[in-house]
């Protein structure tokens, strides 16, 4: 049974590769899959953070997820 994604944030802020969403709470063995379903890793502070970006194809990405992977938290938040 694969571990639960522990939280999906929202950050709706633009940035050079566009709006995106991150997942977080994944392990070495998810990001494997994750990078399958088409999410982006970006390293920021030393951490290991992956994204699906905002667009046309992103909804279906992040069904994927949703589909493989239990949530146990959401966490929204406005643009600064």
């Amino acid at each position: 049974m694969p571990k639960a994604v522990q939280k999906i944030t929202s950050a709706d802020v633009e940035v050079i590769r566009g709006k995106r969403i991150e997942v977080s709470g994944s392990h070495a063995e998810m990001r494997k899959s994750l990078r399958g379903y088409g999410l982006f890793g970006e390293i920021t502070f030393c951490k290991l953070r992956m994204f699906v970006r905002m667009h046309a194809s992103g909804i279906e990405m992040l069904s994927r997820v949703l589909n493989r992977y239990p949530v146990e938290g959401v966490l929204w938040q406005e643009a600064a």
